[in-house]
This record gives C-alpha cells, sequence and structure tokens, in this order.
C-alpha cells in the first residue's frame, strides 16, 4: 500500500508514494481516532502527530461562554420580588460568576462556583 502525501491518500500502487506495510497503516488509521493526524515526513513517509489542544484564548471564550450563559439563567433572581435572601445569594454567586475570569490558572485551570440552594 503507498501513502502520497500530495494528495493525503492511499493507493496500490502510486509513482512517488511512499510503500507501508498494512500494519503500520492500520496504526496510522486508527491513530486518527485518538486525536493524531497523518503528517509526511520529508522523505514522503507519513506518521502520527498529535492535533493541536484549543489555544489559551479560545478557552477563554468558552469559558466566558459557559459563563454568561449560567449568569442569563439566573438574571430573574434578582427581581424585585424575589426574597431577599435568595437575591443576595444569588447576586454573590453571579459575582462569583463574573471573578472567574480572575482566578490562578485561567482559562486552562477553572472552578465554576456553586449555584445557591433555590429552598433558601
Amino acid at each position: 500500500m503507498a501513502f502520497v502525501w500530495k494528495s493525503g491518500g492511499w493507493y496500490d500502487k502510486a509513482p512517488g508514494g511512499y510503500e507501508v506495510e498494512p500494519q503500520y497503516k492500520a496504526e496510522l488509521m486508527a491513530g486518527q481516532i485518538v486525536g493524531y493526524f497523518i503528517a509526511t515526513a520529508e522523505d514522503g513517509r507519513p506518521y502520527l502527530e498529535r492535533r493541536p489542544g484549543p489555544t489559551d484564548e479560545q478557552l477563554a471564550q468558552s469559558v466566558r461562554a459557559d459563563r454568561d450563559e449560567l449568569l442569563r439563567q439566573t438574571d430573574w433572581t434578582q427581581a424585585g420580588d424575589v426574597p431577599l435572601a435568595l437575591r443576595k445569594s444569588y447576586r454573590d454567586y453571579r459575582q462569583a460568576l463574573r471573578d472567574m475570569t480572575g482566578q490562578e490558572g485561567f482559562p486552562r485551570n477553572v472552578v465554576f462556583p456553586e449555584m445557591p440552594n433555590e429552598q433558601q
């Protein structure tokens, strides 16, 4: 079986292709399922390389989106007809959500605050 780097494809016979054993091809194919992609060395040999993870900016954007959704879900708790004790506990929770971006380790190591109990 031959791997042709220009097309990234497998062929039975291909001029300029890099010949690989069926077992190695199977390893390469299986690697794609667990976070790797098939890269090509200068000589045309295919090998597995780990896919890069998300950047800090991408992670920060994701954390902020999750936080913003939690803030939206708790907007109702700040209405005037909500019992004062419940409103205060949610006010503190919502402030903790806003303060998350200042946590040490943000955005890779973030701890979301615990949502208050609505039975208060």
